[in-house]
């Protein structure tokens, strides 16, 4: 029981800053069109983590919750894994530029928490969905 109240605090706070996270997101891709330093593969699960916590605010308790949040992470987790590929492929063509490299992996690894985040709270909300129904 307690589980549930902390993760449903989190998907709330999540939530309500979801607007606030999305474009705090889109700036810092915009952003990393001009300096390609910026870290675009968090920027994006940033995005990412914004719009599961609209989505699960949006949708909870509805029939169709348990479907969409499917649908949303297919969608997300995709573009998540083109940025991440994007984001080795970028390295991986300049070898000798060994500090684009670590900036490289330190995005992507930066990047997890957000995604997981996002992962938690939409794999939280469809289990709790499935043993109530």
């Amino acid at each position: 029981m307690r589980l549930v109240r902390s993760q449903l605090s989190t998907t709330d706070a999540v939530a309500a800053r979801g607007p606030v996270l999305i474009g705090a997101g889109l700036l810092v891709l915009l952003a990393a069109i001009m300096w390609p330093v910026l870290p675009g593969v968090t920027a994006m699960a940033v995005v990412a983590l914004g719009a599961t916590g609209v989505t699960v605010a949006r949708y909870r308790g509805r029939p169709a919750e348990v479907p969409l949040l499917i649908l949303h992470l297919a969608v997300y987790g995709g573009l998540y894994a083109v940025f991440v590929g994007a984001a080795i492929h970028a390295a991986a063509q300049r070898p000798q530029d060994g500090l684009g490299a670590l900036l490289s992996a330190c995005d992507v690894a930066v990047s997890l928490w957000p995604i997981g985040l996002a992962c938690r709270l939409a794999g939280g909300v469809s289990r709790s969905g499935e043993s109530a129904g």
